[in-house]
């Protein structure tokens, strides 16, 4: 069985800009935890920067 590959998921993020009106200061849990989660995985995969560590642009 393949191992689950971690990944930065940034759907809540994206679902709590998109409820609020792209309104940050609503979403700061959501943010932090995103960011968390690309930072375990950065130090786990390499020392490259977090490309999807960026916050997600408005749409």
């Amino acid at each position: 069985m393949p191992s689950k590959k971690e990944s930065c998921d940034s759907t809540p993020l994206q679902q709590c800009l998109l409820a609020n009106n792209n309104d940050q200061t609503k979403c700061r849990k959501e943010w932090d935890d995103f960011q968390r989660k690309c930072r375990e995985k950065q130090k786990k995969e390499s020392n490259k920067p977090c490309e999807t560590c960026k916050l997600p642009e408005a749409q």
